[in-house]
């Protein structure tokens, strides 16, 4: 048996360990995965598994580790086998009653194997109510792989389930999967299942399971098989010492999360081919909100729309309703309609909008669902939900740079306020950038701001320092890197170098551009350069996001007045 230690990720402590069994070394059954196949192969699974449980509980050194739990690897069927079935009581008596009452069995934790379907839930349920009740314990093994599933974790609620490595494997670079376990953490929360985090092998993913507040971890990290329990401690201690926290990975979203739903259209009344121009004049005057009325076939599907401005224009016609009033309202309808349909997504309205024929944008589009008419939608209102949609968009993520927005920004910096480590927060911004713009062009513009987003994010660590981008020329920096004045020198040098490229050549023989200033006076300016302020905001103090944001602006007006470094650093301690 070889035991791999399970840490408490909070206070860095040894939690338990898990018995892993081994086979003869050099042999192809030293990999227990070959074991474990060769004894279902051979019909010796349940033999396998009471063998390697009895080993396990043999070797475990009971006098030093009986404050920490051991995980003992099992499978359902032969759980349900041990328990239930009546010609197993030599087992039940050998494992249970002669070894597990000497082994403070409280500390036992049964984890059930995912390498099986559990055909009988209802025998495994009284099993776990059993061993719950004599005081043991119980895990999901490996969740998210083979047959571990949300419906047994509502069905069983273990006290512990084990995320599979294949979701924390490099977790610090995937956005998917850090979202998937933020909902494995609801979800153990819903059913007060503890998680533990297998595969933790480096720091930066331990940052990340340990931002997320998943309470235990397991991996080469914290100790492969076999480490004792004071090299176990000792490792848990020195990654504990590690207070910065992590930089969670960012999904990027290339289009708005919308469809036609969005817009809660409106579920106007219809006209069909028997309706008389008289009646959707009366319709119109009774409902004063309406702005058009479609025009539907025998089977609901829209064939016209009929306007309000053109009905009232008809009727204020002398005799116009007296000659047509009895007549299919056919007569006031407009064939040429716009339909869409009721998933349609962003980009099909967009097209829509952006396309050259207009007429209908007045009288809106007809909403469909399978061809059949559900409603109306202004053309006013879709554009008022989109600019809605890509304002709260851009608090996420700026749509120019695709870098953190605004919301992420000040999400991040609560969570180095609450880790009460220190950290550096920058305060970047060009110099001279509108009057560059406002010679060269928005498009221009665009691609210096690109080129800065870029040289910022090439010189920051990815796993320590967060970058946003409030807007515009003005970006942030929240770095918690012992380098960080070196990254910030190398950003400045880096963007003043390559900013000059931008201008023509008469402008960088001249050293600049003439332009008016924001008083409307024309004057000379050199080139762009950067910026940077910085504010040292020291763990211990009390600070909010907002006064740090106070902070940073006015360390960037130095900055901006720095024409020899292009940064100011404002201790926030001795200044705050």
């Amino acid at each position: 048996m070889r035991y791999q230690p399970i840490c408490n990720i909070y206070d860095s402590s040894v939690f338990g360990y898990e018995a892993l069994s081994r086979g003869p070394e050099g042999h192809t059954l030293e990999n227990p995965q070959n074991m474990l196949l060769s004894a279902i192969r051979e019909g010796l699974l349940l033999e396998f598994e009471i063998e390697t449980i009895l080993l396990a509980l043999d070797s475990w050194d009971y006098s030093d580790n009986k404050l920490l739990r051991l995980f003992l690897n099992i499978s359902a069927s032969t759980l349900v086998k041990i328990f239930l079935t009546e010609y197993m009581p030599q087992a039940r008596e050998l494992i249970f009653a002669e070894r597990i009452k000497h082994s403070h069995n409280r500390t036992i934790v049964f984890e059930i194997t995912e390498h099986e379907k559990i055909t009988d839930i209802e025998d495994l349920v009284l099993v776990l109510n059993t061993l719950t009740n004599m005081g043991f314990e119980f895990a999901m093994d490996d969740f998210g792989e083979g047959h571990s599933s949300l419906k047994l974790w509502s069905q069983i609620k273990p006290h512990y389930v084990k995320i599979d490595k294949y979701f924390t494997k490099n977790l610090a670079n995937h956005p998917e999967n850090l979202l998937t376990i933020k909902a494995m953490v609801q979800i153990g929360r819903v059913f007060d299942s503890k998680l533990i985090a297998e595969g933790i092998e480096n720091q930066e993913d331990f940052r990340v399971i340990r931002d997320l507040d998943i309470p235990y971890g397991q991996g080469f990290l914290i100790g492969p098989p076999g480490t004792t329990l004071e090299d176990t401690r000792s490792i848990s201690k020195k990654i504990a010492q590690d207070g910065r926290i992590s930089v969670f990975p960012m999904l990027k979203k290339n289009r708005l999360n919308f469809n036609i739903r969005s817009l809660e259209y409106e579920e106007t009344p219809c006209a069909t081919r028997m309706t008389t121009c008289l009646e959707v004049f009366e319709l119109f005057s009774k409902n004063k909100q309406l702005y058009s009325i479609a025009v539907v076939d025998e089977h609901k599907k829209p064939i016209g729309l009929i306007d309000k401005i053109a009905v009232a224009d008809k009727f204020s016609v002398p005799y116009f309703k007296e000659i047509n009033g009895k007549k299919s309202c056919v007569e006031l309808m407009n064939s040429s309609i716009k339909v869409l349909e009721a998933d349609s997504n962003l980009q099909d309205l967009l097209d829509v909008l952006s396309s050259e024929d207009q007429k209908y944008l007045s009288s809106g589009f007809v909403v469909v669902r399978k061809g059949r008419y559900v409603g109306l939608c202004s053309a006013e209102h879709v554009v008022r939900v989109i600019t809605e949609l890509r304002i709260e968009a851009a608090r996420h993520e700026n749509p120019l740079t695709s870098l953190p927005g605004n919301l992420p920004i000040t999400q991040h910096i609560d969570r180095l306020l609450a880790s009460k480590n220190p950290f550096v927060a920058c305060y970047v911004d060009l110099n001279n950038f509108k009057q560059f713009n406002d010679k060269y062009g928005y498009q221009k513009g665009d691609m210096l701001l690109q080129l800065l987003a870029a040289i910022i994010v090439q010189n920051c660590d990815n796993k320590l320092d967060f970058v946003g981008h409030v807007g515009g020329d003005d970006f942030v920096m929240l770095m918690q890197s012992q380098t960080w004045e070196n990254r910030c020198i190398e950003i400045i040098e880096q963007l003043n170098r390559d900013a000059v490229k931008f201008y023509t050549k008469q402008d960088q023989e001249e050293g600049g551009i003439t332009a008016e200033d924001r008083h409307g006076v024309t004057r000379f300016f050199p080139f762009t350069t950067l910026a940077i302020g910085v504010v040292l905001i020291d763990g211990s103090t009390s600070h909010t996001g907002e006064t740090i944001s106070e902070l940073a602006a006015v360390a960037k007006k130095h900055a901006k007045l720095n024409n020899t470094t292009g940064i100011y650093v404002l201790n926030s301690v001795s200044n705050g």
